[in-house]
């Protein structure tokens, strides 16, 4: 949570997110449906995409202390192009 970004996406470079959320430690790899962006940016939108679903999947019990940055991390995604209900679906088998 602390490693949100201002602008409201995670750092795909910080390796403490993806030791701390993928059992490998290593970010998956951006599916082809987000592949098509820069490719630090389909990065940052995938580990983002990965970190909300994984708020929303691991941490129900704590949702008041997340659900502000997790809006910050929608809205980021908006930005981006990218709608969070519509490709969170391509997330779900690396956090369940």
């Amino acid at each position: 949570v602390m490693k949100q970004k201002f602008e409201g996406f995670w750092d795909p470079q910080d390796s403490s997110i993806t030791q701390n959320i993928f059992k490998n430690g290593a970010l998956p790899e951006v599916p082809e449906q987000i592949k098509n962006i820069d490719a630090l940016l389909a990065q940052t939108i995938w580990l983002t995409l990965l970190v909300l679903l994984w708020l929303e999947v691991r941490c129900q019990n704590d949702r008041k202390a997340w659900l502000l940055i997790y809006q910050k991390g929608v809205n980021w995604l908006k930005k981006v192009g990218i709608n969070y209900e519509e490709t969170k679906v391509l997330g779900t088998s690396f956090i369940i």
